[in-house]
């Protein structure tokens, strides 16, 4: 009684029975049942009716049900942890976050065993597929990918004798500058130049991961658990990042998170704003201040010739370990994230596709083939690297990096402790390989 009231107050009624067993739906039909858990929005949940029935008319022992998840992601990881922890076998395949699949990887079906899911894997962009490896073994499969960029003002760069958007930060910081001091100088007072994710959260890890990468200092924990984070490359990407707070970004910055960020260059009090790809129909939408101003790059190099580094996000696919029907599942998994339903979803959902492929097929818009070279230079966060224990890693990188922020830490000093909380973690995660 008391793990089903703990069920309730975290999410609804709708979702009481992963955790207390499930509803053991029986076989209809002589027909196998498999439920499918996805984040459903806008116009997904039409789509994912319609690629079910495409589904079970090509196998037509099998009917699909769907499982639709809460939008707050943090309830739908707990929800399937406590489904991990009762080994139901409710929901078969289900969709996570990017950062889930390293923690989960004990309670998901191996793909690399099923060589369909192999072969589709060596077709999506390396370092996705990486992310869905976990000691050898591919236990996720990628469903859509997503990136951040380097949204701009097009109109304030012409202004300012400026023809493209920056190539390395140093030289937004040179842009910003100057179009901020010139726009408050014609009475523009809350006119910023740049708004980030800067609040002590995981928005910030993806910013700090983009920051220190594109400065060619690696990515805090390495994918062969090597802790690299203490190094001047780092330290020298910290410090300008620093010098941001209350010159060209506001003090409030610290502050903020995607949709904040996004409202302040919406109102066009900003030059730059670095955001995911999801905004950037909210930004060009008919009511938007912004609309036909807006453009969209990829992030800066840290340093000539450098990298331009986007943080990897997006959700994955994975397959219940409990399940009673895994070939069943993985075959289910396989269509849901086949080159054609990924096609399906670029065209319907403006999804980005993990088929390097597709972003030749001109039947795509022009916008997600123009996206490719993103996702060839995205970093993945260390969280296959520091599973099961990627939760503190994730903390101890946003509070230090938020206190280098706010300017109660040095970049230097943030390193070294970062160095030592790193290690502390790897030694946990050693430990549980061994």
């Amino acid at each position: 009684m008391k793990k089903l009231l703990l069920i309730l107050t975290i999410c609804s009624m709708t979702f009481v029975f992963i955790a207390c067993g499930g509803t053991d739906e029986k076989e209809t039909d002589d027909k196998i049942m498999l439920t499918y858990g996805g984040a459903a929005s806008g116009f997904e949940p039409q789509l994912l009716e319609e690629l079910i029935v495409e589904f079970e008319a090509i196998h037509t022992n099998i009917k699909v049900k769907r499982f639709a998840t809460p939008p707050e992601t943090d309830n739908v990881r707990a929800l399937y942890f406590q489904m991990f922890e009762s080994k139901s076998s409710d929901v078969d395949v289900f969709q996570a976050d990017v950062v889930w699949v390293g923690e989960m990887e004990d309670h998901l079906i191996n793909l690399s065993e099923y060589p369909e899911s192999v072969d589709l894997s060596t077709n999506m962009f390396p370092s996705i597929v990486e992310n869905n490896t976990i000691d050898g073994n591919l236990v996720a499969m990628p469903l859509f990918p997503d990136s951040s960029y380097l949204y701009y003002r097009k109109d304030l760069l012409e202004k300012y004798g400026y023809e493209n958007p920056p190539v390395t930060y140093e030289e937004m910081t040179e842009m910003a500058t100057t179009i901020q001091d010139g726009e408050r100088a014609a009475g523009n007072a809350d006119f910023v130049g740049f708004v980030f994710q800067g609040n002590s959260y995981e928005g910030l890890v993806c910013n700090a991961l983009e920051w220190i990468a594109s400065y060619n200092g690696g990515s805090f924990i390495e994918s062969d658990g090597r802790v690299s984070i203490n190094n001047e490359n780092a330290i020298e990407a910290l410090e300008l990042a620093q010098s941001w707070i209350g010159t060209i970004s506001p003090a409030g910055v610290t502050g903020m998170n995607e949709d904040s960020a996004t409202q302040v260059f919406q109102s066009g009090n900003a030059l730059f704003l670095r955001n995911w790809i999801a905004f950037y129909a909210m930004l060009t939408a008919d009511d938007s201040v912004v609309k036909d101003k807006t453009g969209i790059s990829l992030l800066p190099t840290g340093i000539a010739q450098g990298t331009h580094a986007g943080a990897l996000g997006g959700w994955q696919l994975a397959a219940n370990k409990y399940s009673k029907h895994p070939e069943e599942a993985v075959m289910l998994l396989n269509f849901m994230a086949s080159k054609q339903t990924q096609k399906k979803r670029a065209m319907v959902l403006n999804n980005s596709p993990a088929y390097v492929e597709l972003y030749l097929d001109t039947e795509l818009s022009e916008f997600i083939r123009d996206s490719k070279d993103v996702y060839e230079n995205t970093v993945a966060r260390p969280s296959s690297a520091a599973a099961p224990y990627y939760g503190e890693v994730s903390r101890y990188i946003s509070s230090t990096i938020h206190d280098v922020l706010i300017g109660n830490m040095t970049a230097r000093d943030a390193v070294g402790k970062l160095e030592l909380d790193l290690e502390e973690v790897m030694g946990k995660v050693k430990e549980t390989q061994n």
